[in-house]
Parts: C-alpha cells; sequence; structure tokens
C-alpha cells in the first residue's frame, strides 16, 4: 500500500533520517519500511552477501519439508545471530545449498545460499520471507528462531526486555560480517499492530575485511548502532511513544 497523502511529511523524514545515519558510514543501503500508512522502499531490489539473514528462507524450507526438530531449530537461531555455523548446520539437514538454492529458485527467488554458510540475499525478498515465516500459523514453532536478545541493531532501540508489562516483540534475523552489516524482521507492538523494516548495509572499501565478526553484541559497531538510532527515531516520528530505550540518542 502507497503511503497516505496525510503522511507524506513523516515518510520524508523517516527516510531523511536513515540517510543521515548511513550516507556517511556505508558504500551502499537497502531499507524497506512498512507501517501501515507509510510505505518507505530504497533500493529493494539489490542484492547483499551475509549469513544471519538466510535464515528466514531457511526456516520456511524446514517447516515444508518437516524437518523442524528442537536440534535444527536451536542451529537456525544461532544463524539469525549470524552464527554461520548455524547456517550450515542447518544447510545440511536441507540437502546443502544447491538444494536449498534449486527450491529458491523454483519460488522466483534471486536469493542464493552458499555452502560455507554465507548467501547473497535480496532485501525485497527477505522481508517477504519474514513474513511468510510469522503470519501463518503453520510456521509458529520455525518463527521463533528470529526471536533474540536486544543487544544490537534494529533491537537495540527498543526497550530493555522486562522494563514494561507489556512491550513490543520483534521476530529479526541478522548478518555481520566485515563488509556487511544487516538486520530486518517485523516488530509487533503493544497493540497488535505490525511494523516490517528491512535494513542491509554495505560498507566501503576502507572498511574491515570481509568475515565473521565475532562480539560484535559485546561492543560498539558504528554502523548497528546508526541502524538503531534511525529505527528509534522512526518509531518516535510514527507517533509510538514509550517503545525506544531512553538511554539510544536519536
Amino acid at each position: 500500500m502507497p503511503t497516505s497523502p496525510d503522511r507524506v511529511d513523516v515518510a520524508r523524514a523517516i527516510g531523511a533520517t536513515w540517510a543521515a545515519e548511513l550516507d556517511p558510514r556505508v558504500r551502499r543501503w537497502s531499507l524497506l519500511l512498512s507501517a501501515g500508512e507509510v510505505e518507505l522502499a530504497r533500493a529493494e531490489r539489490d542484492a547483499y552477501d551475509g549469513g544471519g539473514t538466510l535464515t528466514p528462507f531457511l526456516a520456511l524450507q524446514v517447516v515444508e519439508r518437516g524437518l523442524a526438530t528442537v536440534d535444527v531449530l536451536l542451529a537456525l537461531a544461532r544463524g539469525a545471530r549470524s552464527d554461520l555455523d548455524g547456517v550450515r548446520a542447518a544447510l545440511d539437514v536441507l540437502g546443502g545449498a544447491d538444494a536449498v538454492n534449486e527450491r529458491l529458485r523454483r519460488g522466483g527467488n534471486l536469493t542464493r545460499a552458499h555452502a560455507d554458510g554465507s548467501s547473497r540475499v535480496v532485501p525485497a525478498e527477505h522481508a517477504e520471507a519474514v513474513a511468510a515465516l510469522t503470519g501463518n500459523p503453520a510456521y509458529a514453532d520455525a518463527r521463533t528462531v528470529l526471536l533474540g536478545h536486544r543487544s544490537a541493531g534494529l533491537a537495540a532501540a527498543l526497550v530493555p526486555e522486562g522494563a514494561a508489562e507489556v512491550g513490543p516483540t520483534l521476530w529479526h534475523a541478522r548478518a555481520t560480517s566485515g563488509g556487511v552489516r544487516h538486520d530486518g524482521g517485523l516488530l509487533v507492538l503493544p497493540d497488535g499492530t505490525e511494523l516490517a523494516v528491512h535494513c542491509f548495509t554495505e560498507l566501503g572499501a576502507d572498511g574491515p575485511d570481509d568475515g565473521p565478526d565475532e562480539g560484535l553484541d559485546d561492543g560498539p559497531d558504528d554502523v548497528l548502532d546508526a541502524v538503531a538510532r534511525a529505527f528509534a527515531t522512526t518509531l518516535r516520528l510514527l507517533g509510538h511513544r514509550g517503545l525506544t530505550d531512553p538511554g539510544r540518542p536519536a
């Protein structure tokens, strides 16, 4: 649904917020945001490297093939936090990257898995996969792999878990490597309404070398911190008060 005419100024302010945070920090970035009467899409068909954001696609295939055991779901949960070991374990259960890619191809996706657990993900397809996973009761068990602690990226913008009796639920998957920072998912607000946000970024040539980054949850990260600030400001611009971490600067 396009942005409502009386919300165009809000959509422009949100877009400017993300641009102000990301333009100085990354070489390129994509954003999809859907919040009722506000819709934003920037370079949503671009493809990006990354491992963790493959998880929603794998979770869908795991359920469809009847392979959603506890061990597989635990592996996927690790993968959603950008643990390539978890992604590789899920790929093995699904018959390997080639088998996963054939199913993606048949579904019309350009997203592709690699044998080492990395991937090439299209943001618009990631949004569709998360929507399918969270919107169908058949995937109720598998969608839990998208629940994670609130320490970095989109999740860091929200009030700490347990700080309020009823808080928002964020279903999301994140990819962090030397060259990329991605985070995307669905925020279910306390009133039951939903807000989808998917941000994919690629660092410049002077950024760190490619490869998994360990310990991002244990310390600051310039791009993920920028994503958290942009998301916190977005929620306030949309009128959602009391959801953002008061310690997170706008």
